[in-house]
């Protein structure tokens, strides 16, 4: 694992529109700000806010038709300043709290 960032990569078996809009409703879920929604490159970047303890983190969310077709997506969570001593745990929560939100949206079948 990286000291700048953190990422972590789901499967689901629903979609390619469920997806999105459970991505969507992750961040929306986590606070977190969009930066940019590129739905025909399958990806959307947000940001977290500034801290006492962190310039913020940028979370890139990308995604892929299967050949099952079933739906990956990959969660990133990189830090805006590289020297924070936090950020490896703030990205790490970061993802895994975007994989739990879009886990409990997206029920396995």
């Amino acid at each position: 694992m990286a000291w700048r960032y953190y990422e972590q990569s789901c499967i689901f078996n629903y979609d390619t529109e469920a997806v999105i809009n459970a991505v969507m409703l992750a961040a929306v879920q986590m606070g977190l700000n969009l930066k940019n929604d590129d739905r025909a490159a399958n990806r959307a970047e947000f940001s977290t806010g500034i801290s006492l303890t962190s310039w913020g983190q940028t979370v890139e969310t990308g995604w892929e038709v299967l050949p099952d077709g079933k739906i990956r997506v990959n969660v990133k969570s990189t830090s805006v300043y590289c020297l924070e001593l936090a950020s490896k745990s703030k990205n790490r929560n970061n993802v895994v709290e975007f994989v739990n939100a879009l886990n409990s949206l997206l029920p396995q079948k």
